[in-house]
């Protein structure tokens, strides 16, 4: 059954969804929209499918180099499974899979929940960090078309790595001096509850230690170099993508797939259930405005390849929550 609070983030996140798609498909003509499928190159679509895979297969790869000075002995597949699941339930509840497949793997490899929590989030802090490094390779190649169409994203960016950059420094100071930390929090609480006080102990040294890839130099270079083939696969099948299409090649370029996954963040960003609508708005939005695409050929290329990661993402999750009987509504 639904909770009171993932209903809400349901229905909100439905709502939003809606709205985008409103603008998505305003004033689009649905016969030359349906024809548009009909001429695509599936071969395509197929190779953007498989440059999707791979960043799945590295995603899950990276995380666990991420938790190697937590666990050292993990297995694969149970990250990769987990990964996916998450998947699968941020299709359905924004955010929600970021908490169920970290618990999906705590439960397979026997970590703390506390500990596999803080890996999503360092997780996520190298995704907004890798993000950044893109969008400004975006700006150097042609910061004309950022200033002229979206000006407010260089500030967005600037304040987000402003943001990244502070969070990063917290937790290498909680770090560097965990014991004291925890150890003063712990005191602090232990005069209204012991039994609280040793709990909580407990549960924020896990925590902390799920940030311990930080400092663990054994995995840096793993990582680094993870996180770059993760976000190349990215922009890679937004690239193959653009060929499916009937559309000039003179308009579209690398250049071009760098646009379209610096405005996909943003549009993955906007909580919706798995990104529907706001990737259709904004990546039709792109296409049409910048590079003067028809915008039923704009709106058939945000489509299918929004189309093709949901539906394999949420097949694979799927299956994976289903063998694994994880239960994703409850109360």
């Amino acid at each position: 059954m639904f909770n009171s609070g993932k209903l809400f983030r349901f229905i909100v996140g439905i709502a939003i969804a809606i709205f985008f798609l409103y603008f998505a498909f305003k004033g689009v003509k649905w016969d030359v929209f349906l024809s548009v499928f009909l001429n695509v190159n599936y071969l395509y679509i197929f190779l953007m499918l498989i440059f999707i895979l791979l960043s799945h297969l590295f995603r899950a790869l990276r995380w666990k180099y991420l938790l190697k000075p937590v666990k050292s002995d993990t297995s694969f597949v149970n990250f990769f499974e987990a990964t996916m699941i998450g998947y699968f339930v941020n299709n359905i509840f924004p955010r929600a899979g970021e908490v169920v497949k970290a618990y999906t793997l705590s439960n397979d490899e026997k970590i703390s929940k506390a500990s596999g929590l803080a890996s999503v989030l360092l997780e996520r802090i190298l995704d907004i960090a890798f993000s950044l490094f893109f969008f400004g390779v975006a700006m150097l190649w042609n910061k004309r078309i950022f200033e002229r169409h979206y000006p407010w994203l260089g500030q967005a960016a600037l304040f987000s790595g402003l943001v990244i950059g502070i969070i990063f420094v917290l937790i290498l100071i909680l770090l560097i001096w965990q014991d004291k930390f925890v150890s003063l929090l712990s005191r602090f609480i232990g005069i209204f509850d012991r039994k609280l006080a040793v709990r909580f102990k407990d549960v924020l040294s896990s925590f902390i230690n799920g940030f311990e890839a930080i400092r663990h130099r054994g995995v840096h270079w793993q990582i680094i170099l993870l996180s770059f083939l993760i976000y190349l696969c990215y922009i890679f099948a937004a690239y193959v993508a653009l060929f499916a299409f009937e559309i000039e090649r003179a308009k579209i370029g690398f250049f071009t797939a760098l646009v379209i996954f610096v405005v996909s963040t943003v549009g993955f960003i906007i909580p919706t259930p798995g990104g529907v609508g706001s990737y259709h708005s904004l990546i039709t939005g792109a296409l049409v405005g910048l590079y003067g695409i028809k915008h039923e050929v704009a709106l058939g290329y945000a489509v299918l390849t929004h189309g093709v990661g949901y539906i394999i993402n949420g097949l694979f999750g799927f299956y994976f929550a289903f063998k694994k009987q994880v239960k994703i509504i409850q109360d």
